[in-house]
């Protein structure tokens, strides 16, 4: 379950107050993985000067508490909870036929009582749409962000991603794309002293097609095909997805 709350308070002609709200509760049913049953809340707040009304640069703050509700004591390498927090600039720019859209961040974790398994870093995230003509265009994006993992030989994943993604509007009905991206997975913070690290990369090849018969219904058809290599053994794999879907607007 996932409830999200935002506020935009505006002060000035330049000037404004965000705030936001995140709560996330994931439970399993199964007795065996519902040591795994979390919650986290996330309270941000921001603040941001517009250039023009469409461009504006905000500084954010967030503050997340993470909890395992079914852990009373912590193992080796599963705590109980843990905090994390979160500050970065994020930026929103329209120009010409560009439209970029990102941001940089540290992220700081800190366990309950596991605290060599704290892990923190620079994350970042951003886009850039760039339409060429009234119907075709690219859109390019980079993200790099941390992702916690519970094993004994790495404390967090590192995960950049890099994709590209070109898009045809047939019509004002139909839109056409073909995603193209590569990621890497590098497990971090070895509390083994094995230096044995993981390293994984993922390359996905997709094509997509949206069509939109009347103004209420988006209908969406996409492939993709995913190829994992790592520097371990019988870690490879080769996958394809293929997925239809229904939207209703009202």
């Amino acid at each position: 379950d996932m409830y999200i709350g935002r506020a935009r308070y505006k002060f000035g002609a330049r000037w404004a107050a965000t705030a936001d709200f995140t709560r996330i509760t994931i439970e399993n049913d199964g007795d065996t993985v519902s040591v795994n049953d979390s919650e986290t809340n996330t309270i941000g707040a921001g603040l941001r000067y517009y250039s023009t009304p469409t461009n504006h640069v905000t500084m954010i703050v967030r503050r997340t508490n993470g909890d395992y509700p079914n852990r009373d004591n912590p193992s080796a390498v599963n705590d109980t909870g843990y905090d994390q927090n979160d500050y970065g600039v994020e930026v929103d720019y329209l120009t010409g036929p560009w439209k970029l859209e990102g941001g940089v961040a540290y992220t700081q974790r800190e366990y309950d009582n596991l605290s060599d398994r704290d892990y923190g870093g620079i994350t970042a995230n951003f886009s850039a749409d760039w339409r060429i003509t009234g119907k075709t265009g690219i859109k390019n994006s980079w993200r790099r962000y941390l992702r916690d993992i519970e094993t004994s030989d790495a404390t967090f994943i590192l995960v950049n991603t890099f994709s590209v993604a070109p898009y045809w509007k047939v019509s004002d009905l139909v839109r056409v794309e073909m995603p193209l991206r590569y990621s890497t997975r590098d497990y971090e913070g070895d509390t083994t002293a094995s230096g044995s690290t993981r390293e994984d990369e993922y390359y996905h090849l997709g094509l997509q097609g949206t069509w939109r018969p009347t103004h209420n219904w988006h209908l969406a058809l996409a492939y993709e095909h995913i190829r994992r290599t790592s520097n371990q053994e019988d870690r490879d794999f080769d996958a394809n997805i293929a997925s239809i879907s229904a939207q209703f607007l009202f």
